[in-house]
Parts: structure tokens; sequence; C-alpha cells
């Protein structure tokens, strides 16, 4: 089962989208990235609708191209209109290639065309992390058993490999009963489903 732009949202629940209005100031823009801590902001027109994204580099360039004072520059000046959009049903590993290559992606509404969070590097890394965690430490756990049992049988590697062998066999014999055991039930299944047509 592929892990969505869902599961992403839910695990960051904490945060909330802030938006920039097309027809707003850009200091405003700057002011909300910066009392919130980030660094780009969907930008929305009438209706809520999305039209690109702002971001702190977009503003320095659009001073320096226009060569006006940062309480002339208008949003609508230092917009990026291509912009990557991502619904919640997406697969997370899609939208991370899109993540890399623009920066950030907005997530959109399944009605419409209404951001309703925006998906950073940031996030992403943030997201994988807490995945992988677990796994590392599963990963430091079977290292560390090893390097006991290994303790516990120097000099002794022919007893190791025997034990080895044994508990590899058991499971297997285990494995082999299980299987059995499922083939009988599929078996019975089938027979209850031809017994009810």
């Amino acid at each position: 089962m592929p892990i969505t732009v869902k599961d992403l949202i839910q695990s960051r629940q904490e945060l909330t989208l802030v938006t920039a209005q097309y027809n707003d100031f850009a200091q405003t823009a700057l002011d909300k990235m910066r009392e919130n801590n980030f660094s780009q902001l969907p930008v929305l027109g009438k209706d809520d609708k999305l039209i690109g994204i702002i971001t702190n580099n977009f503003v320095l360039n659009a001073l320096q191209t226009f060569e006006i004072d940062i309480n002339k520059l208008r949003i609508s000046h230092s917009t990026d209109k291509k912009v990557s959009v991502c619904k919640e049903d997406d697969d997370l590993s899609d939208v991370f290639t899109d993540v890399k290559r623009y920066e950030s992606v907005v997530i959109q509404s399944k009605e419409g065309q209404k951001p309703i969070g925006i998906i950073t590097i940031f996030d992403m890394l943030e997201f994988y992390s807490q995945r992988a965690e677990n796994i590392i430490l599963l990963n430091n756990i079977e290292t560390a058993l090893k390097d006991h049992i290994k303790c516990a049988f120097i000099g002794k590697e022919v007893e190791l490999k025997e034990a080895i062998d044994r508990e590899y066999n058991q499971t297997s014999q285990k494995l082999d009963q299980f299987k059995k055991a499922l083939k009988h039930y599929k078996n019975i299944e089938n027979e209850n489903t031809y017994n009810e047509e």
C-alpha cells in the first residue's frame, strides 16, 4: 500500500496553511514568512484560488529587477506562477520528485483549486526521518544481538553454525506447517462457497 500525501498531512497536523493574497504588498508576505519561519507561501487570487507561489528569493529578484522600494513591491510582481500541485490521494514518492525539482508542492482540495497545504523539502525530510527512525533502531538491535551471539560462540564456530542450522530448520518446518494449514483453510472456504451455490 503506497504512502500518500494524506499520510504526511496527518503527521504534520500542527501546521496551518498560511497564504498570501495576489494584490497585497510583498512586505506582507515577507512578514508572514518571518513570523511562521517559512520560506514560501501559496499565493491566492479571487475566491481563494491558487495563482502561484512566493518565496524570499522571488521577492529579492523582483526588487533587483524592478529597482523599487520594498514598500512599493506587490506580491503580483514576485509570484512564480509555475507551481506544482498534488492531491491528498497522490503517492508521496511521486510527489517527492516534484518537491526536489520545485522546492515545494501545493496540496489542492479534491473539489477544486483551493490549496489546503504545502509540502516543502523540509517536510519530506522530517516525514521520512520519523519513519526511518524505527527501522534504524531495529537495525541497531539486530546488530547488537549478532555481536552478543558471536561473543558467546568465540572459538566455537562449528557449534554456532549448528545452532544457526537447527534454528533455520525449525523455522522452515513451522513455515511449512503454516502453509499447509493455510491451504487446508482455503480448501474448506472453497467447499463452503460451492455448497452455498
